[in-house]
Order: C-alpha cells, then sequence, then structure tokens
C-alpha cells in the first residue's frame, strides 16, 4: 500500500497512520525538499528499530500552486495502484488537493483517512467502510516520541513495580513532613527522626557508620530529596488500568533527559523531565517539585513539551508547596492556566488511592 502524507510540523501527524498499518512506501509531500528529508529520515530510522522497512519518498510542491499540488497527486496516484490520502497533517491547499483528485480518480479505489491522536481512533473519511485498525502496534513509546521530533533520550529509567511498598512506605514517611525530609535526605544523620522511620521500617540501616540499602530501589529514592514524590507518581502511572484492565499508559519513564537535537554533544541543549508517560501517541510531561517551586518551572515545563508533543502534549506539575496564598501564588497559577500546564497542588494530602485516581486521568485533562 502507499500512503501519502502531506508535511506537518506536528511529527506525530506525518506518521500516526502508518504505524497502524505499515505501508510498502509513503509518499511525503511540502514545500521544502530538505526539511522533508530531515523528518523522512527519523521516521525511517524508527520503522527500522523496530524491524520493519517502509519507503519513504520526498516530493516538493510549491504549497499556494494548486494546480501543481493536483498535477503531482495525479501522477502519484497514477503510478501506483494502490494509494491512501491521510488527511491528518498538512494545510488548506494540500487537503483541497486531495478532495479534487479523489473525486477525478474514482476509478481507483483511493482511500481517505484522519487519524484522531487524542481518542487513538482512525476515521473513514470516504464512507467505503474500508478502516484502517488501531492497534498497539500505533503507540509510541517514551524513546520513540522525542526521537520523531529530532531528540534523542540520554537517560531515564523504566522501572518494574516489585519494590512498589518500598516506594509507598517511603512516600508516606516523607509526605508527613516534606520540609523535613528534604533536609534529611540532602544530610543523611543515623539519629535524625526521618532516618530513624526508615530504619524502622527496614528500607535502610547502618553497617560499620555507613548507610546500607535494602535495594537498589531504595537507593533511587532516597538518591535526592524530591524523588520520593517522582518515584509515587511514576509507580502511580505504572499501576493505573483502564474500564477493561488494560494499562492506561503504554510507556512509562523517571528522570527523562532529552538531548533535543540527538546529537548528545558537550554544549548540546538538554533537558530532564521528572516523569514522562505515553498515552497511544499523546506525551505526557510531568514537573515534580517536593518543596519550593519558580515560575522558571513553568517554562521549561511548557517549552519541552511544545517542541516534543505540540499540541498533544499535557503538562502537568505535581507540587507540595503552592498551597499559600498572596500575590506570587496567584501569579503562578495564572502563568500555569496560561500555557495550559495543571497544577496538582498538596499532593502530600492525597492518600496513594488518590494520587493513582489523579494520574490515571492525566491525559484527559
Amino acid at each position: 500500500m502507499t500512503f501519502i502524507e502531506f508535511f506537518d510540523k506536528t511529527c506525530v501527524e506525518n506518521i500516526c497512520a502508518c504505524l497502524s498499518q505499515i505501508p510498502e512506501r509513503v509518499i511525503f509531500l511540502g514545500d521544502k525538499k530538505k526539511e522533508l528529508e530531515s523528518h523522512a529520515a527519523r521516521y525511517e530510522k524508527l520503522f527500522t528499530e523496530r524491524g520493519q522497512t517502509v519507503e519513504f519518498v520526498c516530493k516538493s510542491v510549491n504549497r499556494n500552486n494548486l494546480k501543481s499540488i493536483v498535477a503531482l497527486l495525479s501522477d502519484i496516484v497514477e503510478k501506483y495502484s494502490d494509494c491512501a490520502f491521510g488527511l491528518t497533517g498538512g494545510d488548506g491547499l494540500f487537503l483541497t488537493a486531495a478532495g479534487i483528485v479523489y473525486e477525478r480518480y474514482k476509478d481507483k479505489n483511493i482511500q481517505l483517512h484522519r487519524f484522531n491522536i487524542h481518542n487513538n481512533k482512525i476515521y473513514d473519511c470516504d464512507n467505503d467502510g474500508n478502516v484502517l485498525s488501531v492497534n498497539e502496534n500505533s503507540n509510541l513509546t517514551v524513546r520513540e516520541n522525542v526521537l520523531i521530533y529530532g531528540g534523542d533520550v540520554v537517560d531515564g529509567k523504566s522501572f518494574d513495580t516489585t519494590c512498589e511498598s518500598d516506594i509507598v512506605d517511603i512516600w508516606n514517611i516523607c509526605k508527613r513532613n516534606v520540609s523535613a525530609w528534604n533536609h534529611a535526605v540532602n544530610n543523611i544523620k543515623k539519629d535524625s527522626v526521618i532516618c530513624k522511620e526508615l530504619v524502622k521500617k527496614e528500607l535502610i540501616f547502618f553497617k560499620d557508620g555507613k548507610i546500607v540499602y535494602k535495594n537498589d530501589m531504595v537507593r533511587h529514592c532516597l538518591s535526592k530529596a524530591g524523588m520520593a514524590l517522582e518515584m509515587i507518581v511514576f509507580l502511580a502511572a505504572k499501576q493505573v488500568n483502564d474500564k477493561d484492565g488494560n494499562a492506561v499508559y503504554n510507556d512509562c519513564m523517571n528522570g527523562v533527559c532529552i538531548d533535543w537535537d540527538g546529537h548528545d554533544e558537550k554544549y548540546d541543549t538538554k533537558n530532564e523531565i521528572d516523569v514522562m508517560l505515553m498515552r497511544g501517541m499523546m506525551p505526557i510531561f510531568i514537573s515534580c517539585k517536593n518543596g519550593a517551586v519558580e515560575t522558571e518551572e513553568l517554562y521549561k515545563l511548557n517549552s519541552v513539551a511544545q517542541r516534543f508533543g505540540g499540541a498533544y502534549s499535557k503538562k502537568i506539575l505535581f507540587s507540595t508547596a503552592l498551597s499559600g496564598k498572596g500575590e506570587f501564588f496567584e501569579y503562578f497559577r495564572q502563568r500555569a492556566k496560561d500555557m495550559d500546564i495543571r497544577l496538582i497542588e498538596n499532593i502530600q494530602y492525597l492518600s496513594y488511592e488518590e494520587i493513582k485516581n489523579t494520574v490515571k486521568n492525566l491525559w484527559i485533562s
């Protein structure tokens, strides 16, 4: 099958249909050849890493010349007998041209489809009842999502949940007194109240004056003060299921360090996202602040999410210290609203079940 896709800067719109039903080739149309080729190389890499071969053929045409676009599309459908037009991306004249060519070549059985990334459904736009199927191949991992936007995940962890009770125990100790927790974890002393609670829960013990951790997960949770909050959010995301018993999120990562151009050089732009989730093709970017939070955090979160998800990204900030009132807090909340960032305040007062219910619905907000 030959898919004809119209270039869109929101990268997922260029390949969403291809992920659902792997075509033999994709004819990729836009007005800038080098830009098309750069994107096509990334998409081919994704399919290659999945063990699939998809040929991307880039065709450039004047985006303001309807006659030229129609002529190019006509040449393509005359050459290939099994064409499907993807109507998810692209702008006005390309989509208009697709309609003209569809009507002109009724006998060619051209397929028209549109992918709704928000609900992971494909709509048949030619009303012939022949609809592409959405399956697990349609899902993107965190790494794949970053890849198609031109970046690379240079660090990040995706744990199993075998140590879930340890994570919950650590969070329960942390949330009772967040300020004391932050101070204690940054400077662990054997006689501190927090340390004694960790020992009582058998999460750590001391041998020859040195800390011994119960397991690597406990070590990770105690590696920095904010990790307890990050890991309870991560654990919740790993555990939540939908009404049919299926995982709500198909991929979850903690401490995701993203290199913006994928080169991983010394002076490259890099950002770390505390927790990143994937719901099908929709990325959820989460910042966790177990203490004071500056307005700069909103700008960082918004910038990364816009770069690696665009309009389809969800932006969430979990916080334990945004309960105050006053000019700063009102300004912070308004800035978050303006950036479409959802604030989850005072998470320390939620039970673990309440946290799971909140995390379960992050992709809907």
